[in-house]
């Protein structure tokens, strides 16, 4: 798996690492002589011989990329001991038997074995000492060292790396300082990080992390004083609100314990401008310790963020007393406040007296949305959709109004009373028919009509739709649901017309569900891999003579980057920081590079072909979409199949492709899925700490460990495409056979198949529209749609 790279090494190990308390365990000292490399040691028998083809260096670098290292490392080992030729044959120019010795070594750090590691590291770089990979060699020795403590021979591989490659010159520098700083050298440290700040390529984002170390070795040595300008030269290149709030609470903190009093009241008071951060929270608790003037509406406002709801309270009701010119404000907050804590009939007292006493306040939009929902909250339905009504007799212009009566149908949709929601969605077009929800408020009501039996209305609504908002992202969908109603009312080939038009609109999920419905398919699962290969000079050729055809340029489009995207420093050091296994902060430099070329559709095409290549998929992808969107821009003819396989890639096929055969799945939804869930991203993490290609949640992932009898499972395997693809697939397969329909599968992949139950329909399209977790809803309709132009795509 990804190895943890001393470059991000976690704080509190850096503090520890230079506290004077702190008592390291006995180490070489950096300044001594290193000791000698070791020597290599005998290949170990717990090594599995899986079965491999004629090429095993291949199965290797397969299954290294797998992130099944075990398999890479048997593979790599089998390639050496055949003896390979010594003709060069691989991509970097090594013969193979050089390429496979740095590949087991770098095998044995992925699988964090680091003994092992050096030893076959060592013997790669004294049998090759001007091989390709001596500067990756180097580096990753380095890591080594430094994971088994032997900081002097850590420090003297990244000194040679150092003078290898000058790309890294600055990150590497502060790589050095972290290994001084876990030696106990902090004098040394603290002289390498600021040579590492004289790195004039260092992004902002670098130079800040170089900074924040650098203060955590003065707080450490117990220099308070030395740490707050450091923190004050990071806020100077910080932009966002998390980041600034932060270094001005830690600078706030050192000056304090410095004793300089007036400079740390003023980087806390400066901390509360970003009053949604818990930084403000803490400066505000430190100014209030010192006994400092804040003003109350403010710190009402950081104690709300922060969930101190009855301090809050207290410093607006305070604020009431003393600034009546700014009370339909303080009121405002004061409801919040109240619903914040469940004090729902306290809120709606609030928010009353703002619309009755302040009619002219910037709040009294919000104050009628805020009584509304309050009302709802409680269950009292009609009385929040009364308030909503009121609001918009009110003020009928407000930018709002359309919202209230939108979210009045809503409740009403949700409390099953279709009739009366659907008045309220006509009233959100026929009132506001320019603004963003009238197509969808249509929509809904013909819904709602539909619900009701009422089929005759629920068609007018959607003709409408398709009238009056044919470039509507619901006019696919009002389609589809014409044509639904065609059937149920037995009109036959108006279904047909319906369903016929949605599907030449190519809009995604109802666009797929109508041409099922036209000519439905029985799913034929191929497990044949060979089907899934993307890689075809042919298709490529019409690709590029496509891309040639309507984007700027030359009359032929290079298959590889050119000059200024390889001597630009975010492809630079993306590169060396791929080089280097450190594939997490590479995919960051990519990413702005990727941006920049955003609009160079022959560069996102090179781009494209180069991060396929070096399984860099989720990248790929991206630029293969942003190429679609310049094409559609440019009114460009429809892409080519090669185009399209790099939109909906086959990536991991050896995979998927044989868990589904396990499993009895359908390969091609299970590409669906992960082009959903990660992008093909295996380091992925979501906001929720799902993880790996099928973002699969920690306790799930236990759970299926258990099930399948995984032994010595640890959450971090997640990352690993040959175990989150297992587990991902076994996880789907289960609500499969549950369920005995994919749409349900998916929804319950998403949301847990305990909810499913109260979505199941006997019409599977009612099912979707009734999904009651939008992001669920989303996810259903996505994956369907990527699931159906895979099957356009693959099985042909």
């Amino acid at each position: 798996m990804q190895k943890r790279i001393m470059f991000f090494l976690a704080l509190c190990i850096l503090l520890v690492a230079c506290s004077p308390s702190a008592d390291p365990s006995p180490t070489s000292s950096p300044t001594e002589t290193p000791t000698p490399l070791a020597t290599p040691i005998a290949e170990p028998t717990e090594i599995p011989t899986p079965a491999f083809s004629s090429n095993p260096y291949t199965d290797g670098m397969i299954a290294r990329r797998n992130g099944d290292y075990a398999r890479a490392l048997a593979a790599f080992q089998l390639t050496l001991n055949s003896n390979p030729p010594q003709d060069p044959s691989t991509s970097s120019g090594q013969s193979l038997q050089q390429e496979a010795q740095y590949r087991l070594g770098e095998a044995y750090w992925l699988n964090n074995d680091d003994t092992r590691a050096i030893a076959n590291l060592v013997a790669y770089v004294q049998a090759h000492p001007n091989g390709a990979h001596i500067p990756e060699a180097r580096y990753l020795l380095a890591d080594a060292y430094r994971a088994k403590k032997d900081y002097a021979n850590a420090l003297e591989q990244l000194r040679i790396y150092r003078g290898l490659s000058q790309t890294l010159i600055g990150d590497t520098d502060a790589t050095m300082a972290d290994v001084l700083v876990l030696a106990g050298d902090t004098p040394g440290a603290l002289a390498q990080y600021d040579r590492a700040l004289q790195d004039t390529t260092l992004s902002n984002g670098a130079r800040i992390n170089v900074l924040l170390r650098i203060a955590d070795v003065h707080q450490g040595r117990g220099e308070p004083g030395l740490a707050a300008p450091r923190y004050d030269a990071a806020l100077a290149l910080a932009t966002d609100a998390r980041t600034r709030a932060d270094l001005l609470k830690r600078a706030g903190d050192a000056y304090a314990a410095a004793n300089k009093s007036e400079l740390a009241i003023a980087r806390w008071l400066d901390a509360l401008k970003y009053p949604e951060h818990n930084a403000a929270y803490q400066s505000l608790v430190n100014l209030i310790n010192r006994g400092a003037t804040v003003d109350d509406f403010q710190r009402g406002v950081i104690d709300f963020y922060a969930g101190a709801m009855d301090a809050a309270l207290a410093a607006f009701q305070r604020e009431l007393k003393t600034d009546s010119s700014r009370a339909g404000e303080i009121h405002y907050w004061i409801a919040r406040t109240h619903a914040g804590k469940g004090a729902y009939s306290s809120a709606i007292g609030a928010y009353d007296t703002i619309i009755k006493s302040f009619p002219k306040d910037k709040r009294v939009a919000d104050a009628y949305l805020g009584k509304a929902a309050a009302y709802a909250a409680i269950g009292k339905i009609d009385d929040a959709v009364a308030v909503y009504k009121k609001f918009v007799a009110a003020l009928p212009d407000d930018a709002l109004a359309d919202d209230a009566l939108w979210r009045a149908a809503i409740l009403l949709d949700r409390a099953k009373r279709y009739g009366e929601a659907a008045d309220l969605y006509e009233d959100v077009q026929s009132k506001y028919p320019a603004r963003e929800r009238a197509p969808e408020a249509l929509f809904w009501a013909g819904f709602s009509h539909y619900i009701g039996k009422d089929y005759k209305t629920a068609s007018a609504r959607w003709q409408t739709l398709t009238k009056e908002y044919p470039k509507s992202s619901f006019n696919a969908r009002a389609l589809f649901w014409l044509g639904k109603t065609a059937q149920t009312r037995g009109l036959a080939t108006d279904a047909k017309n319906y369903w016929t038009q949605a599907a030449v609109l190519n809009a995604g999920y109802y666009s797929w569900r109508a041409s099922e419905l036209l000519k439905p398919t029985k799913p034929n699962p191929i497990y044949d891999l060979a089907r899934y290969a993307m890689n075809n000079d042919a298709e490529r050729a019409e690709l590029e003579k496509w891309l040639v055809a309507w984007s700027k340029g030359d009359s032929k489009v290079a298959a590889t980057l050119d000059a200024a995207t390889r001597n630009d420093l975010n492809f630079r050091r993306g590169a060396e920081l791929l080089r280097l296994d450190r594939t997490v902060e590479a995919r960051r430099e990519f990413a702005t590079l990727i941006a920049e070329k955003q609009d160079d559709p022959r560069a996102l095409y090179a781009l494209a072909l180069y991060f396929r290549d070096n399984n860099l998929f989720s990248l790929s992808l991206e630029c293969a979409e942003k190429l679609a969107r310049l094409a559609t821009t440019a009114g460009a003819p429809p892409a080519p199949r090669a185009l399209m396989t790099l939109r909906y890639p086959a990536y991991y096929a050896d995979l998927v492709v044989a868990e589904a055969q396990k499993n009895q799945v359908d390969p091609l939804i299970y590409f669906a899925l992960i082009r959903q869930e990660s992008s093909f991203n295996p380091w992925v993490t979501s906001s929720a700490d799902a993880r790996g290609l099928g973002q699969i949640m920690p306790a799930t992932g236990k759970g299926i460990a258990q099930a399948l009898g995984v032994k010595n499972y640890t959450l971090d395997q997640l990352y690993l495409p040959f175990v989150s693809v297992r587990f991902g697939m076994w996880y789907f397969a289960q609500d499969l056979k549950t369920f005995q329909e994919p749409i349900y599968a998916l929804a319950a992949y998403n949301a847990g198949a305990g909810r499913i139950k109260n979505w199941q329909r006997a019409d599977l399209d009612l099912a979707v529209e009734e999904i009651d977790i939008s992001e669920t809803a989303l996810y259903v309709r996505i994956v369907y749609a990527n699931w159906k132009q895979y099957q356009a795509l693959y099985v042909r």
